[in-house]
């Protein structure tokens, strides 16, 4: 389990190759021997201009697969992070609780591919359920998406969303931008979205 409190990472890069995901964070829960589930919090910290180079996935702060314990962000700024997919975090294969409260997310991008059918987006998120359709339930409340982009995606500008119940609540997107789908969100599949506010 991760649990990181008042911190900064600031230019931080995963190099090259098809697995060069996670700028600042890699978490791979598939091989652990846990008796539990493993988990991710965040909490007052601040992900700046870091990148990932991976060909193939990204999370230019976070990336994460089979982290299917409690997973929760909050009071925390991704700021002009990069990677091909989810700009910010790229997450999938995972289900669980995801809470994210008070997050901004500002300037992140995510820069595709040549693909003409690219699998993954999200400018800021790439929100992605377990394969086998088991989903995850996202939270997110009293957050900022502001000027995220998704260029050469599958879509979502902020936002990718697949196989995962999303509620969100007294967010603000503005000025986010998607080349094809979703200037702010891009919902695939039979995913349950609620927004208020």
């Amino acid at each position: 389990n991760l649990n990181l409190i008042n911190s900064s990472f600031v230019e931080n890069t995963a190099l090259s190759g098809n697995y060069a995901s996670g700028g600042v964070i890699y978490t791979d829960g598939y091989y652990t021997s846990l008796s539990y589930p493993p988990s991710l919090n965040i909490t007052d910290c601040e992900f700046i201009s870091n990148s990932a180079k991976s060909s193939t996935f990204g999370g230019g702060a976070i990336y994460m697969q089979y982290v299917d314990g409690f997973k929760s962000i909050k009071n925390t700024k991704f700021i002009n992070n990069q990677a091909m997919y989810g700009g910010a975090i790229f997450m999938q294969n995972s289900m669980g609780d995801f809470v994210m409260d008070n997050v901004s997310f500002i300037g992140n991008k995510a820069t595709g591919s040549s693909s003409t059918s690219p699998s993954y987006g999200g400018g800021a998120l790439n929100l992605i359920g377990k394969t086998d359709g088991r989903v995850g339930n996202i939270t997110i409340t009293n957050s900022l998406f502001e000027n995220n982009t998704a260029r050469n995606t599958r879509g979502g500008g902020a936002i990718l969303v697949d196989g995962n119940f999303v509620q969100l609540y007294n967010s603000i997107f503005q000025f986010n931008y998607a080349t094809y789908y979703g200037g702010a969100i891009f919902i695939n599949g039979t995913n349950r979205f609620y927004a208020v506010n």
